[in-house]
């Protein structure tokens, strides 16, 4: 459970940073491209002190897994950022967090983690109070989608769910002999480059980024690490069926809470309902 709440903290953290860097008008890529390369930096630092060895791991599944990983971090922000363009913010949201329905899934059909009945219930209500909690305040003209829009926002569903899926995925295929470690530099230093070639196509005078962007990217490199890190430990020692609706709900919850609370923003009954949903799914799941 400890590792359960520290991922359910460090993912949050991720949210105020982004939140405070929107706030400083600071560029989602160059704070991504910092943030990579940070992370990448950690988790190298980490396994050169530990004495487990690396080059046994480095087998040509493990390296097409971690890869693959790594796209798809860099992927799936982009396919955000562009489904919110085209649909709008609190349906993106609504879809992305949805995806926690693959995880769910897979870990029941695929891995023999068969959830109760009251989980089954608790499941459902998490799908309820994300709806709720992502509902747009009001309508705006022109953001209902159109077939494109449908497509990205389908592929935002399954970026979403694939990359919560990817972490049980490596508990289960190379938790055993693998360093947790060695899997986060490979999938971080591809996110790194990927965002690193992105930037390098700018004009000159944009391609480096500024001061702000430097910070604000070191300290979310290291709550990014962390946040995996501890989701890796979780579904090491709890059922997935358990680790990632509770996580996508109390990510949600708690980022509104934190928003009334640190920016004075308002709750509205639709996300005060979704709260109480949540509150009561996130108690039928863990028992």
């Amino acid at each position: 459970m400890t590792y359960l709440l520290l991922a359910i903290a460090s993912s949050l953290g991720i949210g105020v940073v982004f939140k405070m860097a929107s706030v400083r008008g600071i560029e989602r890529l160059p704070l991504l491209a910092v943030n990579y390369l940070v992370a990448a930096l950690i988790g190298l630092g980490l396994v050169f002190s530990s004495d487990r060895p690396v080059a046994p791991t480095l087998n040509a599944e493990f390296l097409v897994f971690s890869l693959s990983v790594g796209g798809l971090l860099i992927g799936s922000f982009f396919l955000f950022a562009l489904a919110t363009h085209k649909a709008g913010m609190s349906i993106t949201i609504a879809v992305m967090r949805t995806g926690v329905s693959i995880p769910f899934l897979v870990s029941w059909l695929a891995w023999g983690e068969v959830p109760s009945g009251g989980q089954w219930i608790g499941f459902g209500l998490v799908v309820l109070a994300l709806v709720f909690l992502t509902r747009p305040q009001e309508v705006v003209p022109g953001q209902r989608p159109d077939r494109a829009g449908a497509l990205l926002l389908l592929a935002v569903f399954v970026g979403g769910g694939l990359g919560d899926l990817s972490f049980k995925a490596f508990d289960v295929w190379f938790a055993p002999e693998v360093d947790g470690h060695v899997f986060l530099v490979f999938a971080f230093g591809l996110a790194f480059l990927v965002s690193a070639v992105m930037l390098a196509r700018r004009p000159p005078d944009d391609r480096l980024p500024r001061s702000d962007a430097w910070a604000m990217g070191l300290v979310l490199g290291g709550v990014n690490y962390a946040s995996i890190l501890f989701v890796l430990g979780a579904v090491a020692r709890i059922p997935a069926i358990v680790v990632f609706p509770t996580i996508s709900v109390s990510v949600v919850v708690g980022s509104a809470l934190l928003g009334v609370v640190i920016w004075r923003e308002r709750l509205s009954s639709t996300t005060m309902a979704g709260i109480a949903l949540a509150a009561v799914a996130v108690v039928l799941l863990n028992f």
